[in-house]
């Protein structure tokens, strides 16, 4: 064989190997699984792991949530694997009763889980155990046009975000359609002037005994029997312009006084609690409830109560208890001539561990998880109200409507607080010390816990 003919036999040959290196280097490129860019330096950024990219090219992720089940977050997480194969991620649900101090445990010892569970009023006290979303995965510019006005004052602390909530959850009335209609009342009330009115007429007092009552018109009053007392009398505190909290955070004014147009003083927190601790005064005509009720969720389901206050969550628990029960659900009433409507809201978000070795990864599910069509999977699927603007949730109109101006404050210690405004309504109701005597107490009390944030 001649010279040339070799040279043309190596040159094919030459050709046939880069050919078939090139196919196989494209074939292991596109089936090697995909890991999210390290979007920080943590030599720059404090919030930043030091393990960006996954060991082995692989990452686990483990999830502690409380109300969700697994079932919601199977087909989500099978979703985000179709992009990341690489992220292994394990949901466990945890029982809520011992949820925040095992958690808080775990993470002490330098344990626990990479992203969990966050009560929207969380952040101020558990933050040091988070870490922050990194910029390049969720702005603040972003988040701030994407979620409602509540999500943001709840979740951002020091330009940093520390959570994302998949729903937002606020107070609305429920009323029971049959009790209405006995009672030739055909629309729900919109004002608490209307509440007033329709509450002598649905309560139903024990013949020969006015201090008993058979049928409630309205659960409000107490603390231990009516379902997040502390939020409706927060609610009515914010409804009359009561200035809860100093801007600068350091300080509860809610027993303060605001002077009128005429300079004269006025206590709108000390009137706000008047007003619910008068449904459980059996000498004021708004008398409609009192200890003996159970509490109000149940009264409400076996139809001793024609109308509560509560959350989204309210409905299943109803439908449970009485699958039978016909009841429609109101906006929270409002004070007449009021300029501006205001609802509280109370939700859960997630949030992501210090002691996580993968928080890119973390952050990277919760903002697939908070895309809009994963979003409405998981609203659909849990019918919760949604937490950002332009996202409709599965829950009922009401709620979805009222997201837009439900509001948060800042509590310090969110159980401490509403145990200190439980304790207000109990001075008033129990020991029947005057209101601003228990409002003037509360304040001293929850000031001093707001001494161990500064």
């Amino acid at each position: 064989m001649d010279r040339k003919k070799l040279l043309i036999i190596a040159g094919a040959v030459i050709v046939l190997l880069l050919i078939i290196f090139g196919v196989v280097y494209f074939l292991t490129r596109k089936t090697t699984p995909t890991t999210p860019t390290p979007v920080c330096d943590p030599t720059k950024d404090p919030t930043c792991s030091q393990t960006t990219t996954p060991v082995n090219g692989a990452a686990t992720l483990n999830i502690w949530g409380v109300f969700d089940d697994n079932t919601t977050f199977t087909p989500l997480i099978a979703e985000f694997n179709k992009q990341y194969p690489n992220i292994q991620i394990t949901f466990t649900k945890k029982q809520y009763s011992d949820y925040e101090s095992s958690l808080v445990d775990q993470i002490a010892a330098g344990g626990g889980p990479d992203i969990f569970a966050v009560n929207n009023y969380w952040i101020p006290k558990d933050r040091a155990k988070m870490v922050a979303a990194p910029d390049a995965i969720l702005s603040i510019d972003e988040f701030n046009q994407n979620f409602i006005p509540a999500v943001y004052n709840d979740f951002v602390m020091d330009n940093k975000i520390y959570g994302l909530p998949l729903y937002s959850d606020n107070l609305a009335l429920y009323y029971n359609k049959k009790m209405f209609n006995q009672a030739n009342i055909y629309d729900p009330p919109k004002s608490w002037n209307d509440v007033l009115t329709y509450n002598k007429l649905l309560t139903k007092k024990v013949t020969g005994n006015p201090q008993a009552i058979d049928i409630a018109g309205i659960a409000l009053g107490t603390s231990n029997n009516v379902t997040r007392s502390s939020d409706i009398l927060l609610a009515l505190m914010m409804q009359n312009g009561t200035p809860i909290i100093s801007a600068d955070k350091r300080t509860f004014e809610f027993n303060q006084f605001l002077k009128d147009v005429e300079g004269n003083p006025q206590y709108p927190g000390t009137k706000a609690l008047e007003f619910y601790t008068a449904f459980s005064d059996s000498n004021n005509g708004s008398y409609s409830w009192n200890s003996t009720f159970n509490d109000s969720i149940n009264a409400f389901a076996n139809e001793k109560v024609a109308m509560i206050l509560g959350y989204s969550y309210f409905g299943p628990s109803i439908e449970k208890i009485n699958p039978q029960i016909s009841y429609g659900i109101a906006p929270l009433p409002q004070i007449v001539g009021s300029q501006n409507n205001v609802t509280v809201a109370n939700y859960w978000g997630w949030s992501v561990s210090r002691n996580s070795k993968y928080p890119n990864e973390a952050w990277t599910f919760l903002k697939f998880l908070s895309e809009k069509e994963n979003n409405i999977s998981y609203l659909q699927a849990t019918s919760l109200p949604s937490a950002q603007k332009n996202i409709t949730g599965g829950a009922n109109k009401v709620f979805e409507d009222q997201k837009s101006y439900a509001q948060t404050i800042f509590k310090g210690d969110d159980e401490a607080l509403d145990q200190i405004f439980n304790e207000m309504i109990d001075d008033v109701v129990k020991y029947k010390q005057p209101t601003q005597t228990s409002i003037d107490s509360a304040a001293r009390k929850a000031n001093e816990m707001l001494t161990k944030y500064y």
